[in-house]
């Protein structure tokens, strides 16, 4: 399945800016999509898919 735009989570933010984001892969399921990991004070705040990764990428 893949979505028409990618899906960010509406919480990132919510913190304020965050640090960074760490490149990561999905593991609910075996296809592996990627995704980034938000990170606020080397803290986990959220999460935003790749919508550019193989594993999500719609032909």
């Amino acid at each position: 399945m893949a979505w028409d735009t990618s899906r960010v989570d509406m919480n990132i933010y919510s913190q304020g800016i965050v640090d960074r984001f760490v490149y990561s892969t999905c593991n609910i399921c075996s296809n592996g999509c990627g995704c980034y990991i938000a990170v606020k004070d080397d803290k986990f705040v959220g999460i935003m898919g790749n919508f550019q990764g193989l594993a999500g990428f719609r032909n």
